[in-house]
C-alpha cells in the first residue's frame, strides 16, 4: 500500500502540474487583481520590468531569494545610482570584453580584476567624481565615450 501511495502521490503531482498548471497560469496571467502591488516604488507607475516581475512571483515561478541577490548585484554596479547601467561605463561591451580576454591570456588575473581596473580608468577619463557620481550628463559621458581617438573603445550603440 505504501508503494500504490507513491505512485498516487507521484501521478497526482505530475496532473496538477502538467495538466492543471497551465490553467491556472493563464488566469494569473489574465488578471489584474493585486497588480497594484507591482508599484514597488510607489511611483503610481508600473515598468514592465516590474509587471513581468511581480506576475513570475505570483506564479511562484520567480524566486524572491534570488531576485533579491540580483537586485543586490545591481544595485553594486550602478556604483553612481543612476538605477541605468552604461554599457562600456557599468558593464563592459564587446570590445572591452574581447580586450580584456586578450589582456589576461596566461596570467593570473580574473575577468572581473581586469574590469575593475578598466573601469577605474574609464570613470576618471570621462568625468567621474571620487564617490562614482556623474560630473556630466549621461549623453555628455556617451559623447566623450564615442570621441575619435578614444582608446576606452566604449559602444555608445
Amino acid at each position: 500500500t505504501v508503494v500504490v501511495g507513491f505512485a498516487l502521490s507521484d501521478a497526482l503531482e505530475i496532473y496538477l502540474r502538467d495538466f492543471m498548471s497551465e490553467p491556472i497560469f493563464d488566469l494569473m496571467i489574465s488578471s489584474s487583481t493585486h497588480v497594484y502591488k507591482a508599484d514597488v516604488d510607489k511611483t503610481g507607475v508600473i515598468t514592465e520590468a516590474e509587471y513581468i516581475i511581480f506576475k513570475l512571483q505570483q506564479m511562484q515561478r520567480l524566486d524572491t531569494k534570488l531576485l533579491n541577490r540580483l537586485m543586490d548585484q545591481f544595485d553594486e554596479i550602478d556604483f553612481d545610482n543612476t538605477r541605468m547601467l552604461l554599457i562600456g561605463v557599468h558593464i563592459p561591451n564587446e570590445a572591452q570584453t574581447l580586450e580584456m580576454q586578450r589582456e589576461i591570456k596566461g596570467t593570473k588575473l580574473t575577468m572581473i580584476e581586469a574590469w575593475e581596473a578598466k573601469k577605474a580608468k574609464i570613470m576618471t577619463e570621462l568625468g567621474f567624481d571620487e564617490n562614482g557620481k556623474l560630473k556630466a550628463s549621461v549623453s555628455e559621458v556617451r559623447r566623450r565615450a564615442s570621441l575619435p581617438g578614444n582608446s576606452l573603445a566604449v559602444n555608445t550603440s
